[in-house]
């Protein structure tokens, strides 16, 4: 499959944590942390989002990419349809 991006994104999402330093039994807050990734959409199925946060069209490339999972995704908000990608004339 080829893939391209298509808009760019934030995602707000919540993450597991853990620490492994010594700390007082009632400081840790059970709770995910609240994340916030920008990129662009990459790909989007029923697993969750693909996002890369550079495209460098000289060489067809993606770098800084993650994949979030559809279950951890609070809330998505799609800024700005990117026009239609096409690598650079080489």
């Amino acid at each position: 499959m080829k893939r391209k991006p298509t808009y760019l994104v934030i995602i707000e999402w919540g993450d597991a944590w853990s620490g492994s330093h010594w700390v007082d039994l009632n400081h840790d807050v059970a709770r995910a942390s609240k994340i916030i990734s920008v990129g662009y959409l990459m790909e989007e199925n029923k697993d969750g989002y693909l996002i890369t946060g550079r495209v460098d069209r000289d060489n067809n490339d993606v770098g800084n990419r993650s994949f979030i999972p559809r279950g951890m995704v609070q809330k998505i908000t799609r800024l700005k349809k990117l026009k239609a990608y096409t690598p650079a004339e080489k």
